[in-house]
């Protein structure tokens, strides 16, 4: 097993995640193919789903695993300048959101994705492999689809959501108490007077949106500010 995740680059993975590296051939075959290509972002793999574009990074789902690609080439500042940019550093994502979901497995109603494996290629790509939370889409997705493209220029709207939003704030921050890896949760928006950033955190996709719906927290911390 050793061997095999050399070859693919492999710098961290949990027993699941090295179970399902060697049983599941197709998934093994798209890591071969993104961790030897210099433009992984590019690389057309077989049944691949777009999860999810951010800045620097891309998401798909494939053979059931949430697969996150960040590379020097993947982000919309290369694409705009022509130029490579610093990824995305996924390894320390892993990291984080490791401790964090065990952290958080004693509290029935907050989780963080399972991290299941992390390579880092020659190339300078990450590619994080993780639990894909089927049926969950992103608080800020769900509010769109629950008030429309409007809302935030209705007051009525906008008092409704923070209703809801003060307290789901008060649920993260206490949380995340007592967490030792705390500071690197930096892409919520709990350090600013008031809501959330509501594309890292996930809800089920038919949810009623309010202050006790459970909550899934993503991509900590984020490496880039600006």
């Amino acid at each position: 097993m050793k061997k095999k995740l050399d070859q693919l680059h492999i710098q961290q993975a949990s027993i699941k995640g090295e179970q399902l590296i060697t049983s599941n051939e197709r998934l093994r075959d798209a890591l071969a193919t993104l961790t030897s290509s210099p433009h992984p972002e590019t690389e057309r793999i077989p049944g691949a789903r777009l999860l999810g574009a951010g800045k620097y990074s891309f998401t798909y789902s494939i053979e059931g695993t949430a697969v996150k690609i960040s590379s020097p080439t993947s982000s919309q500042e290369s694409f705009d300048t022509k130029k490579p940019t610093i990824p995305e550093d996924l390894e320390l994502q892993y990291e984080v959101l490791s401790a964090l979901h065990t952290h958080l497995l004693a509290t029935r109603d907050i989780t963080a994705p399972e991290q299941l494996f992390v390579a880092r290629t020659p190339d300078n790509t990450f590619i994080l492999g993780q639990e894909l939370m089927k049926d969950w889409v992103s608080v800020e997705g769900r509010t769109l689809e629950e008030y429309g493209s409007f809302a935030a220029d209705d007051e009525k709207v906008r008092a409704e959501v923070r209703a809801w939003t003060e307290p789901v704030r008060k649920r993260l921050k206490n949380a995340l108490g007592g967490f030792s890896l705390k500071h690197y949760i930096n892409d919520l928006g709990l350090d600013k007077p008031d809501g959330i950033h509501g594309g890292n955190i996930l809800v089920p996709q038919s949810v009623e949106l309010g202050k006790d719906m459970p909550l899934c927290i993503i991509d900590q911390p984020s490496n880039h500010t600006k």
